[in-house]
């Protein structure tokens, strides 16, 4: 019976640690990478380097593990792009 409990007490622990972008499929940093794909192929020039602004802030909220504000500067630097 204690086994059980331990048992269910780690998988509770595991799912717990896989945290919100895990459950909902891409996170910002395979944004990230889609995004840094897109900036290499831009010709330099302004829009390049508001997007490359906006890529610096997306990787100053991941490091906060801030999820939605790196979503909302890749959003941001994407926009800048096109």
């Amino acid at each position: 019976m204690k086994k059980i409990a331990i048992a269910l007490a780690t998988v509770a622990l595991i799912g717990l640690g896989a945290g919100p972008s895990f459950a909902q499929g891409k996170g910002c940093a395979d944004e990230m990478k889609a995004l840094k794909a897109t900036w290499d192929k831009a010709p330099a020039g302004p829009k390049k380097d508001a997007a490359g602004k906006e890529y610096k802030n997306a990787e100053m909220s991941l490091g906060k593990k801030d999820e939605k504000a790196c979503l909302a500067a890749v959003k941001k630097a994407e926009a800048a792009l096109k």
